[in-house]
């Protein structure tokens, strides 16, 4: 039996109804490969976990702890959990800096127990200070720090905080998104218009790209392949994430996230993400 798990709203913030709509469409999805599915919210974790011995795969969007758990309890049993919840409870920023600089696309970071007198010294403005968990649930998890004065009040208001300073990329914001195992890769150029959780967006630039050029189809290829070893790598085969697209057509890697809502190609993500259960179920 399959098992789908929805993501609590506290941890989808702004994004509740694309989240619903993904969720709907893999049950419909599933049905129409006649599996039978059982679904769960989120918040039955906190009080009475759901019994998932029956379960032969699940798919889960949930963050919180007590679902962790209990997903981590069924993965140790061999079941099959996309996304791992052993690779969401262990995964930080520092990890995903680290894998994108392997695959060649990554952006300049410190750590802020890092930052000393002379390092603050020789940082480049504006940046970014972004807290080392993955899952931002708030404005204030990822803020743009235009002068050397803010960075101050930010560091000196989360003392304690771990986190990371990242350089700014000049650049368009590409957004994209993958199932691996699967053929399914989509990216596309973040418009003024497109959704923004925050509105972190409005610091990169924005201009038409020619979506049918051969540099763009280039580049969307190298992306798909970086991006298939960063979810390997990860344990976050369901993905999305951002990307900053220089003039010279390099790009580099900024946000990497487990199980997003896909609204920008919902049916295609939706159709790749039952493929890839079904073929995990066949082997």
């Amino acid at each position: 039996m399959v098992t789908l798990i929805s993501r609590h709203s506290k941890y989808s913030p702004n994004s509740e109804a694309r989240d619903e709509a993904l969720f709907r469409s893999l049950v419909m999805n599933f049905a129409l490969q006649g599996v039978c599915v059982a679904t769960f919210d989120e918040a039955v974790f906190e009080h009475r976990p759901p019994q998932l011995e029956k379960s032969t795969l699940i798919l889960s969007m949930a963050r919180s702890e007590a679902a962790l758990q209990a997903l981590t309890a069924a993965e140790e049993r061999g079941v099959i959990v996309l996304n791992s919840p052993r690779a969401l409870q262990k995964a930080q920023r520092t990890d995903f800096q680290q894998w994108f600089a392997e695959s060649g696309h990554a952006a300049k970071h410190w750590h802020t127990s890092e930052l000393t007198a002379d390092r603050k010294a020789t940082l480049l403005f504006p940046l970014w200070w972004k807290r080392n968990n993955t899952a931002t649930t708030s404005a204030n998890d990822v803020q743009f720090v235009e002068h050397l004065a803010q960075l101050d009040a930010i560091l000196s208001e989360y003392t304690n905080e771990d986190a990371l300073v990242m350089e700014h990329i000049d650049g368009q914001l590409v957004k994209f998104y993958g199932v691996v195992g699967t053929n399914f890769f989509h990216a596309e150029p973040h418009s003024p218009k497109g959704f923004s959780k925050f509105g972190h967006e409005q610091h990169n630039h924005h201009k038409d790209l020619a979506l049918s050029s051969p540099m763009w189809k280039q580049i969307l290829r190298a992306m798909h392949t970086s991006a298939t070893q960063v979810a390997q790598q990860s344990g976050f085969s369901i993905y999305g994430g951002d990307a900053i697209l220089r003039q010279d057509g390099t790009f580099v890697f900024i946000d990497f996230n487990d199980f997003p809502s896909f609204s920008a190609c919902l049916p295609e993500a939706s159709a790749a993400i039952v493929q890839h259960s079904l073929s995990l179920l066949a082997k």
